[in-house]
């Protein structure tokens, strides 16, 4: 399963992989094909994602530890 890094990704990843899913943190920069979308919804974003899956063009993004995350020393926006 891939999802988008987004400001709530932590819990959203987590509860996905709790489930037992494999979640792949999609990178948002380097995911030029949604960004460079000339229409940006939801679904489009979501269909762009689930054909580079399918492709295994995901870009990842860095996942912290859960430590980190739940320890507070990682925010959303890196280490603190």
């Amino acid at each position: 399963m891939v999802i988008e890094s987004t400001g709530l990704w932590e819990h959203v990843y987590e509860v996905i992989e709790d489930v037992g899913y494999e979640v792949i943190l999609a990178h948002p920069l380097k995911t030029r094909a949604i960004a460079e979308a000339k229409i940006k919804t939801d679904k489009v974003d979501s269909e762009i994602l689930s054909h580079l899956l399918r492709a295994d063009l995901i870009p990842r993004s860095y996942v912290p530890q859960r430590m980190f995350v739940n320890c507070g020393i990682w925010s959303g926006n890196g280490f603190i």
